[in-house]
């Protein structure tokens, strides 16, 4: 087996510690949930936003706001 330097054992440690505050960062740590966490939650809110919208486009287009919108907008530019 061969030997390992000094220099060797000093990269393998940069390395080691390197990786565990990726890891940290990502994952998080004591509760924390990190950025996966964060991804996870814009992905939940996002959602939300998108549902409220169309409930939003659905009101508007069902009460005749877009239709008269854009009918008054026609009748204004002719």
């Amino acid at each position: 087996m061969a030997d390992l330097t000094e220099r060797d054992l000093t990269v393998i440690q940069e390395t080691h510690d390197t990786v565990l505050e990726i890891k940290v960062v990502l994952l998080g740590k004591n509760g924390d949930e990190g950025l996966c966490g964060d991804v996870k939650y814009l992905q939940r809110d996002h959602s939300r936003l998108k549902q409220h919208f169309l409930i939003l486009v659905g009101i508007l287009g069902g009460s005749g706001i877009f239709g008269g919108g854009i009918y008054g907008l026609i009748k204004l530019f002719k």
